[in-house]
């Protein structure tokens, strides 16, 4: 059985057909990147797999079981999603952001008990955040904020991890922490990942396979050296690139290249 089975997807916003009509599979532990130019669907899929937008038409199956048919809390229970940073509106600490990822556990008016207290203090310390927990959430920089949305998501103790652009306004220095620090959780503990990425360099590195959109349809679902060529980038992104190699890993470089430079 896969592990999450997209079949004929519809979805969008009132008269408007975002995603038209697609079909993936993924299996478990699989470490996806939804890639495509501005406008593509990726967060509106993304969206869609994670329980916010009902489907206009077809199905998500996570394990077998429609997700939208599941609970909002049982299906809490089983996915979490990063979307983009947008707490720091609020200035709740970082141990109060990160106990709200347990509400899926807890019953109506149920205070955390000592195992959630634990599963929160593991979240902080595996996100590198535990120094930092006191602290009000619109206090911390970027990269410091998205390792605390990270820890809510660990623990609601998901076996999928559904991310929104998680390096987005980050430099060079938090990109490759913070993927790294999803790409080490993706690997020890089996956690699947679908993650929306603008860099394609970055989506290269990490990723196991890329998930193509454009004008919500799928280009192309395949290994980052499928997916990153000069063909296929010129006809999603309409965009002239040269396509290298990175020495140390075998994976694509992708170089804008400019005809006016």
């Amino acid at each position: 059985m896969d592990f999450l089975n997209v079949t004929g997807l519809k979805s969008g916003y009132r008269n408007n057909l975002v995603i038209r009509d697609i079909s993936f599979k993924i299996k478990k532990g699989e470490f996806i990147g939804i890639i495509g130019p501005n406008g593509a669907g990726k967060t509106t899929l993304l969206k869609t797999l994670s329980h916010i937008i009902k489907p206009i038409a077809g199905s998500v199956f996570l394990e077998g079981r429609d997700i939208h048919l599941l609970s909002t809390h049982l299906f809490a229970r089983k996915c979490a999603m990063v979307g983009q940073d947008l707490m720091s509106l609020f200035s709740f600490t970082v141990l109060e952001i990160v106990l709200m990822g347990r509400n899926p556990y807890l019953g109506l008016f149920k205070q955390e008990q000592k195992e959630d207290v634990e599963i929160v203090n593991k979240a902080l310390e595996r996100t590198n955040m535990s120094l930092l927990k006191q602290r009000p959430i619109d206090e911390l920089s970027a990269g410091e904020r998205q390792r605390a949305l990270i820890a809510k998501a660990l623990v609601q103790q998901p076996q999928l991890l559904l991310l929104d652009e998680p390096t987005a306004h980050l430099d060079i220095g938090y990109q490759t922490d913070i993927l790294d620090l999803i790409k080490s959780l993706n690997i020890e503990h089996q956690l699947t990942v679908v993650c929306v990425l603008h860099d394609l360099n970055l989506a290269s590195q990490y990723c196991d396979k890329l998930l193509l959109l454009d004008e919500g349809k799928i280009i192309g679902f395949d290994t980052p050296q499928e997916i990153l060529t000069n063909d296929i980038l010129e006809q999603a992104f309409k965009a002239t690139c040269i396509v290298d190699k990175n020495i140390l890993q075998g994976k694509p470089v992708v170089i804008p290249f400019s005809k006016r430079a």
